[in-house]
């Protein structure tokens, strides 16, 4: 029956929608943690130097 099928579809697609939304969300958090890493130790190595 056509309607399910196209009940299935369009959820699927508000799915993929979602996914496509969390994974950009990932990658944004991964960027900011990347970013705050290499603040971090640019920090420990000064401070070492600083010893």
């Amino acid at each position: 029956t056509n309607e399910i099928l196209e009940l299935q579809r369009l959820r699927m697609k508000d799915e993929i929608r979602e996914y496509k939304f969390r994974e950009a969300r990932l990658l944004q958090d991964y960027t900011e943690l990347e970013e705050e890493n290499i603040t971090l130790q640019k920090l420990v190595s000064t401070l070492k130097q600083n010893q």
